[in-house]
C-alpha cells in the first residue's frame, strides 16, 4: 500500500475543532497497513463526520471525536474534510487535511545461482511476501510465472519483475552460472595378443559419459577408433577424453601393449643310410618360412642343406625364420654307414 509522503493541516474554515497533532507519524513495523488517528477537541459537542475526496488514496472514519485515516491503494492527493454539524448555538464548521501519498517500497530478496554442472536444472530465486513475481529472458518482457531454468554449462541472465498494489514495481536481473564438471573415464585395458598376420585391436575400449575418448599409437594422430597393429612388437597406446560442453577434458595417459611372436609349425628329419655313392642331407619344412643351413651353430649361410657322400656322421644346423614368429634353430645328423664289400672272384687259368 502507499506510504504517506506528508499530511498537511489545511483549515478551510475556522471552527471549534482542534487536532492534537499536525504531523502524523507512520508506524514502521508493518509497512503493509497504515492508519492515522486524530483526536479533535469539540467543545460544542456537535456530531463530527469525515469525507475523503478520493478514497483510493485515503479513507477516514469517525468514532465520537476520534478520526481514523486509512491509506488506500494508490498514490496521489486526497482532501479529508472533517465537518462539525450545526447545533442550536453553533453553525456548521469544517477543517480539512490534504493527504499526499506515494508508492511503497517493496522488500525484495533476489539471488543468483552459481554451481558446477550436475545434470539438474537451475534458476534464480526471487522472494517478496504478497507480491506478484514474473520472469523473462529479455529485459522488459516478463511473461513467465517461474524462473527459466538451465542445466548446461554457461552464464544466463534472468530478468524479473515484482509488483504489488500500492508499491513501486521492482525490476532487476540475476544470473545463473553453471561451470564444467570434471571429466571422468573408465580406462582402456591392454589385450593379450599373439601375432596372427592380421590387424588386431590393441586395447579393450574405455568408456566415458563426459565426452569422447580418443586414442593414438606411439607418435600417431589421435582418433576415436580403437588402435590396431599387425606386426609383433611393443606399442604405446595413448588415450584421453575430449570433454563435452558440460565437462572438462581428461588428460592424456598411456599403457603398453605387446603383440607376441607366434610359434612356427615346422618338421625336420635327418638321414641315416648305408653308403650308396649318392649325396645326402637333412630335411626341414615350414610353410611360408625361410630356412637356412650351416655347418656350425653360429652360421646359417646356406639356402639348402649341405650333403654328404662318404661314410661318416655329419651334423647339419638349421634356422627357420618367418615374420611375426619365433625363430627356430636346431640340428640334425646325416649318418652314412659302410656298405658291404663285394668281390669278383678270380678264376683259374688253364
Amino acid at each position: 500500500v502507499p506510504v504517506p509522503k506528508s499530511i498537511t493541516f489545511a483549515p478551510l474554515f475556522i471552527c471549534f475543532a482542534k487536532s492534537d497533532n499536525k504531523t502524523l507519524s507512520i508506524p514502521k513495523q508493518n509497512p503493509s497497513v497504515f492508519w492515522i488517528i486524530f483526536k479533535f477537541f469539540n467543545p460544542k459537542s456537535s456530531i463530527l463526520s469525515c469525507k475523503s475526496s478520493d478514497e483510493e488514496v485515503a479513507k477516514c472514519n469517525i468514532n465520537g471525536n476520534i478520526v481514523t485515516v486509512t491509506l488506500g491503494v494508490k498514490e496521489g492527493n486526497a482532501t479529508l474534510t472533517i465537518t462539525s454539524a450545526a447545533t442550536v448555538n453553533y453553525n456548521e464548521a469544517q477543517v480539512a487535511y490534504v493527504v499526499t501519498t506515494g508508492q511503497g517500497i517493496l522488500s525484495v530478496t533476489a539471488n543468483d545461482y552459481t554451481g558446477i554442472y550436475d545434470g539438474d536444472s537451475h534458476g534464480i530465486t526471487v522472494e517478496s511476501v504478497g507480491s506478484t513475481i514474473k520472469y523473462g529472458t529479455v529485459e522488459g518482457s516478463y511473461t513467465l510465472d517461474e524462473s527459466p531454468k538451465y542445466s548446461d554449462v554457461g552464464t544466463y541472465t534472468v530478468y524479473y519483475q515484482v509488483s504489488k498494489a500500492g508499491y513501486k514495481t521492482v525490476e532487476g536481473s540475476k544470473t545463473v552460472t553453471i561451470t564444467k564438471a570434471a571429466g571422468s573415464i573408465i580406462k582402456p585395458t591392454a589385450k593379450t595378443l599373439t601375432y596372427t598376420g592380421s590387424a588386431q585391436e590393441l586395447v579393450n575400449a574405455g568408456s566415458t559419459d563426459s565426452g569422447t575418448i580418443e586414442y593414438k599409437v606411439n607418435d600417431g594422430a589421435y582418433s576415436t577408433s580403437i588402435p590396431t597393429a599387425t606386426l609383433d612388437g611393443t606399442y604405446t597406446v595413448y588415450y584421453r577424453v575430449v570433454g563435452d560442453k558440460n565437462h572438462t577434458d581428461v588428460a592424456e595417459a598411456s599403457l603398453t601393449v605387446t603383440i607376441a611372436k607366434a610359434t612356427l609349425s615346422y618338421t625336420t628329419s635327418g638321414y641315416t643310410g648305408v653308403y650308396d655313392e649318392a649325396s645326402h642331407g637333412i630335411t626341414v619344412t615350414s610353410s611360408g618360412a625361410t630356412i637356412k643351413y650351416g655347418t656350425s651353430s653360429s652360421s646359417y649361410n646356406l639356402t639348402s642343406s649341405p650333403t654328404y657322400t662318404d661314410v661318416g656322421t655329419y651334423t647339419v644346423y638349421y634356422q627357420v625364420t618367418r615374420t611375426g614368429y619365433k625363430t627356430v634353430t636346431g640340428s640334425k645328423q646325416v649318418v652314412i654307414t659302410k656298405a658291404s664289400g663285394s668281390v669278383t672272384k678270380p678264376t683259374a687259368k688253364t
